[in-house]
């Protein structure tokens, strides 16, 4: 069986209230690396919130050359080579389409574009870019595609796959957005590289969007198979999504689990997954003492660990 899992988590919002990444990088570095890992996830989206894009607001940020944009990065990269820490993934802003306002959608793929050089620059090889949802499956597909297609010469350039997510709408159960089903995601995937020539998109499965709209996730991720590029591992009850540490959701009485953690073990077993067991769980780090971080960080790691030792069982 696979013996190359790693367990990573999101910076998020740990790495933002405790140590403001401009300036506390290396602490903040240190300080996951004591809790346990030694791979992350990236949240570029940080630099350009989705309340501001929704709003029209363009950040100065990415206004800046490659190069200027590049320096920012170098603590972050100088604290990565000092505590032997990678990079697994990175999340790229989003929403990345906002329906009317071309400007935004305009600037939004200079954005993506710089986006695949910072991952470049850091070593991350996965940069996950949301799709555009809507009802109408013709105009998504259309919208997406067009997205997509723009991004090819950045992810050939800057060495970087691009990864589709599956999305809900209305923050609701059962509400599939686009891509919630693995065969339209393998449908996604298949026509971009394609057209790109070479396999320059993957996909992103998040667990806890699965669990909001029904998803079989044993069957999603059989599926999707060597497409699997990455992960976003966190739980809910089934009705919100609360990006919470497996195994803390519960939807009903009747229940271990709200979320089929089995099924889940078991697809990744099926499919002999060899990328990061990545932990989107910052929400378990809101509204608690900074003093209970650590342990809360601690047990995602004990459980990363958990879903390793399972998958990788003969």
């Amino acid at each position: 069986m696979n013996n190359k899992l790693q367990v990573s988590i999101q910076t998020g919002d740990w790495y933002d209230d405790l140590f403001q990444a401009e300036t506390g990088v290396d602490k903040a570095f240190e300080f996951i690396k004591n809790c346990g890992f030694s791979v992350l996830d990236y949240n570029l989206d940080h630099t350009w919130y989705p309340a501001q894009i929704s709003a029209g607001e363009l950040p100065d940020f990415y206004n800046a050359e490659v190069e200027e944009i590049l320096e920012y990065y170098r603590p972050v990269k100088e604290a990565m080579n000092k505590h032997n820490i990678s990079l697994g993934q990175a999340h790229a802003p989003f929403p990345t389409y906002v329906y009317d306002n071309q400007t935004i959608n305009n600037y939004m793929i200079t954005v993506l574009e710089k986006n695949c050089a910072i991952c470049q620059y850091l070593g991350c090889p996965a940069l996950v870019v949301h799709p555009y949802s809507n009802p109408d499956k013709e105009k998504e597909w259309d919208i997406n595609i067009a997205l997509y297609r723009q991004l090819i010469p950045a992810a050939k350039k800057y060495g970087v796959k691009i990864c589709l997510e599956n999305m809900f709408l209305f923050n609701g159960h059962g509400v599939a957005g686009a891509c919630a089903d693995a065969a339209e995601a393998c449908r996604y995937i298949d026509f971009l590289n394609a057209e790109a020539g070479e396999n320059l998109f993957g996909f992103c499965l998040d667990i806890g969007h699965a669990n909001l709209c029904s998803r079989n996730i044993r069957n999603e991720i059989r599926v999707l198979g060597d497409r699997l590029t990455v992960l976003h591992i966190h739980d809910n009850n089934g009705v919100i999504d609360l990006h919470q540490i497996p195994y803390t959701q519960k939807c009903d009485w009747g229940k271990k689990t709200c979320t089929d953690w089995d099924g889940f073990i078991q697809g990744l077993r099926d499919i002999n997954y060899t990328g990061t067991l990545n932990f989107e769980t910052y929400a378990s780090c809101k509204g608690i003492p900074h003093e209970l971080v650590p342990s809360m960080l601690r047990l995602a790691h004990d459980v990363g660990e958990y879903f390793k030792k399972q998958i990788e069982q003969s």
